[in-house]
Parts: structure tokens; sequence; C-alpha cells
């Protein structure tokens, strides 16, 4: 989005400052809004999903729930980011705790939550397999930095996982499409 106008107290953003909004929303009042996780917070909700979403011309927001838009990056793929992003964060570091060395299986890789989970492992240090259905997307998974990618239109994908393995299995499986 674009700040349009700015309220009291607003000292990151200016008018036409471009945005990227954030999905979700608590209080910001709890002791995990205050560490900086609020998806953590008894009281988060996701626009769209818990109350009204963002599909309006203008919208008041807090100013902590707004990301400076980086130049040159395409707003509309950028609206895309933080849901999936903080999904992938909370399968891939908050839960699963990957670390350096590990091994990263992501099942639906070319999604956006498998296309983000790809990517958190990589940074961490983590070797990544992911599966994907198409050529297409196979392409995809491995230009995100997948160091297998594996076809799950295949009857034997598990196989195919533990042959790009050395016949061992994953420390870490990201299953988020059932």
């Amino acid at each position: 989005g674009e700040v349009v106008e700015v309220g009291d107290g607003v000292t990151r953003f200016a008018v036409g400052d471009k945005v990227v909004l954030e999905p979700g929303y608590s209080s910001g009042s709890s002791e995990h809004d205050e560490a900086g996780d609020d998806h953590l917070s008894s009281d988060y909700q996701i626009r769209g999903e818990h109350s009204d979403g963002l599909d309006c011309e203008l919208v008041a927001m807090p100013e902590r729930l707004l990301t400076p838009l980086p130049e040159g990056i395409d707003p509309v793929a950028a609206a895309a980011v933080p849901l999936v992003f903080l999904t992938a964060w909370g399968m891939v570091v908050s839960r699963a705790n990957v670390q350096a060395g590990e091994t990263v299986l992501v099942l639906g890789g070319a999604s956006g939550v498998g296309s983000a989970a790809i990517q958190i492992a990589k940074d961490l240090g983590a070797r990544v397999v992911a599966t994907a259905g198409s050529d297409e997307k196979l392409a995809l998974v491995k230009e995100l930095g997948a160091d297998a990618a594996i076809d799950h239109r295949d009857e034997a994908w598990p196989k195919a996982v533990r042959a790009a393995l050395d016949g061992c299995g994953c420390d870490v499986v990201v299953e988020h499409v059932g």
C-alpha cells in the first residue's frame, strides 16, 4: 500500500511511503507482542480469516504492523510474502528449530509456504529436498535453493527422496498441504 495520512505519534512513515501490511494482528500489549512474536499472542488473528480483509481503498493500521516496501519490489508480489513467510518461519524455525547441517523435506515446495520454507531452511544451512508436481514447479524449487527436486506425481516419490538423501531419512518434514 501507500501511506496517504499519518496519525499522531507516527515516526517511521510519511505520506507517500510504500509499505507492506502485516496480515496478522493482535492487541500489541501481550508478553509475546512486546517480544516481537505477535503471532504467538492468544489474541492473534489474521485479516480475511478472523475479521474483514484488506481489499479496500483505505485502511487504518498501527505503525508497528507496517514494513517499508523496498525500491523496485512489485507491490502485488510483496503482498503475498508476509503470511506465507510467517507460516513457514513458524514451522521451520519456531516449531522444528532447524539447524545447519540438518535435512529438510518440503512437500509442495512450489506453493507459497513451501517456497518460503525452502528459502528459510537454506538460509539456516540445511540441506533441502522439495517435492513439486510439474516440470516447471520442479525447476522453481531448484531455483529457490532446493538441493533436490522430486516429482510427487510419481507414486515412488518417497523412494526418490530417500535416494536423493543417499538412503537416509530427513530430520524435518514440512507438510503444510494435508
